[in-house]
């Protein structure tokens, strides 16, 4: 939530969100450590990694779902 209250002060961060959106914005460069922490600062920036480090790659893991049907 706080990258997109973050997002929502500026109109030029609403911008560059909505460029991500459509593919004019990429994303590597929307999501770079500096830009997150200008957007969320410091501590809002270690709350996202620490997120994303405490997720396994077993979470993303789609192996075992099943797929349609074959004939």
């Amino acid at each position: 939530m706080a990258l997109f209250r973050a997002i929502a002060r500026t109109q030029q961060d609403a911008d560059s969100f909505a460029g991500v959106l459509t593919g004019s914005v990429p994303l590597r460069e929307f999501m770079s450590p500096q830009t997150m922490v200008r957007l969320v600062g410091l501590k809002g920036f270690a709350k996202l990694m620490l997120g994303q480090a405490r997720r396994t790659p077993r979470d993303h893991d789609v192996s075992g779902v099943a797929g349609p049907p074959t004939s």
